[in-house]
């Protein structure tokens, strides 16, 4: 039965266009990939103090390596997809050619991802940051499977529903986290942890009664007036917790 299966999910269609022509466009869509990498090197994975110094902010960079990414994914994806569903990718080096794209979308990836994650480290957690961090991890994810479809040769509709099921699965258990309800947590944890960072309670304002509870929490630990004035704490004083959480509350009441 196993067999069978193997051999239901294996079994690829007859190329409808041929091996060769798809060959020379997955080559010269990777050299170009590659030529941008090298090119932008400095750039991707450069100095980011001298490009802030330079007058970007780190939205702009963040902004940058995302929609790089989204280049880089909408490209890999189309592509391969056609190659997949035209010739079966049935030719070794044409699986080859497409792992090398996938390789370098993953470098465009790991870019993105340190750019957001420099933004949130100065600035916060936003829901569209948040969002921003999922999709990049469902591209890691789709790559993945884009693998594991090439190198067990899976026929391309397996592939599609490999890839449907995924990504639905994926963003169905990133709903259950209470999305509001993390930001909120990881800012107001962020804010106590250092407080000369500020904390953007505007922002927390703005979410759903779903992050009131998170927010409750991150504020109940053992602050006390004896506490904040200690010399050895770091944190925000007590009065400071109790406005913020008078603050969160009288939203939430509203």
């Amino acid at each position: 039965r196993q067999t069978e299966q193997r051999s239901k999910n294996t079994d690829w269609k007859e190329p409808s266009a041929d091996p060769l022509v798809f060959s020379t466009a997955l080559v010269l869509v990777n050299a170009v990939l590659a030529l941008f990498l090298i090119a932008q090197l400095g750039v991707l994975f450069g100095d980011t103090t001298g490009m802030l110094a330079g007058g970007l902010t780190y939205a702009q960079l963040a902004r940058q390596g995302f929609f790089q990414l989204v280049a880089a994914s909408t490209l890999l994806g189309g592509v391969s997809l056609v190659s997949y569903y035209a010739t079966g990718l049935r030719e070794r080096w044409n699986r080859i050619l497409v792992m090398a794209l996938g390789a370098q979308t993953l470098v465009v990836l790991l870019s993105a991802a340190q750019r957001l994650w420099l933004y949130v480290q100065a600035y916060g957690l936003t829901l569209e940051r948040f969002w921003a961090g999922a999709f990049i991890v469902c591209i890691v994810g789709c790559i993945g499977l884009l693998f594991v479809a090439l190198q067990y040769r899976y026929a391309f509709g397996h592939l599609v529903k490999l890839l449907t099921v995924g990504v639905l699965s994926f963003f169905s258990l990133v709903l259950l986290l209470n999305v509001e309800g993390q930001v909120a947590r990881v800012n107001v944890s962020r804010f106590l942890r250092q407080p000369e960072i500020g904390l953007d309670v505007a922002h927390l304002q703005t979410l759903s009664a779903d992050a009131y509870g998170q927010v409750q929490r991150a504020l109940s630990g053992p602050w006390s007036a004896e506490t904040t004035r200690h010399p050895d704490w770091v944190g925000p004083g007590i009065y400071e917790i109790e406005a913020l959480r008078g603050s969160l509350s009288d939203t939430r009441q509203r």
